[in-house]
């Protein structure tokens, strides 16, 4: 939570009017040490969090604060004093029994979620589904709770701040995890870079197969590098090219173009005879066997 509180307040004294409200919120949380509210928790304690949810649904709370602004114990988080001022623009609903068409949990102070959330199709679909989830274990906690147990209502409002709070923690694991690799990527060493581009540079001499194969995978390599390594093995073939004093490699073109064109013209002359010839021949068999 956002600790911009004065004078070294402790936590303890902040939320300690809620304890009673928290302790019947969680008696059913699975770990014992969140089941009742303590004032010495550690700063990064769920606790508190919880109890920030809860202040900032809490219009006395807000009252206090607007009463007494430079009161350091009475002023809010800034979460808190965002979810002040959405539940002021909503005219605190918060505090009134939703509408005929919302489920009962859809005020419920404890979740930490917007106010558009709480009353979107998606958050009535799962309050709907709380207690289909949740319900068939209520008789098997009440019976090792003793003296300890609440209402069966109460139980399921734990249980769906719970699945709120797991759900949440995954998505923000998943960001971190995302940002993470992002990051990552973007601090990849050049020399990364270098190395991928010298794999692609491989010469004809050193590879064991025929140029027609030697081509393919060239193309293949460089079809994989990204701009800036595509931009790096065309700097470095001009300077290669220019360091055995061929000049630019610019000029080469017409030069390749002429070459090739030769080439072709000689492949063309050495394949006429022996077409001819297999013409020729192919003649003088068919003469023989009539």
């Amino acid at each position: 939570m956002s600790a911009n509180h004065e004078n070294d307040l402790s936590l303890g004294r902040r939320y300690k009017k809620y304890e009673g409200a928290y302790n019947l919120a969680f008696a059913a949380d699975p770990i014992p040490q969140l089941r009742r509210f303590d004032e010495m928790a550690p700063k990064d304690d769920p606790q508190w969090k919880r109890l920030e949810v809860f202040r900032g649904n809490d219009r006395e709370a807000f009252h206090a604060h607007k009463s007494n602004p430079n009161d350091a114990l009475v002023r809010p988080t800034d979460k808190e004093q965002a979810m002040w001022d959405a539940n002021q623009q909503d005219k605190w609903r918060i505090d009134r029994e939703p509408a005929f068409d919302q489920h009962p949990m859809t005020n419920n102070k404890w979740f930490d979620m917007s106010l558009e959330q709480r009353r979107s199709d998606a958050s009535q679909n799962y309050f709907n589904g709380v207690e289909q989830r949740h319900g068939d274990g209520y008789e098997a906690w009440a019976a090792k709770a003793g003296s300890n147990v609440v209402a069966k209502g109460d139980y399921l409002q734990t249980m769906a701040s719970l699945d709120i709070e797991k759900a949440q923690a995954a998505r923000a694991q998943k960001q971190a995890s995302q940002a993470e690799s992002v990051q990552q990527e973007m601090q990849t060493p050049a020399t990364e870079q270098q190395a991928a581009t010298k794999r692609t540079r491989l010469s004809l001499a050193e590879f064991q197969g025929t140029t027609g194969q030697y081509i393919e995978q060239r193309a293949r390599d460089l079809a994989s590098l990204p701009d800036e390594g595509l931009r790096q093995v065309n700097d470095q073939t001009k300077a290669d090219y220019q360091a055995r004093g061929l000049g630019r490699i610019e000029d080469a073109g017409p030069r390749i173009q002429a070459i090739n064109a030769f080439h072709a013209r000689e492949q063309q002359q050495r394949n006429t005879p022996t077409q001819e010839v297999s013409s020729e021949a192919f003649t003088q068999r068919r003469t023989r066997q009539q």
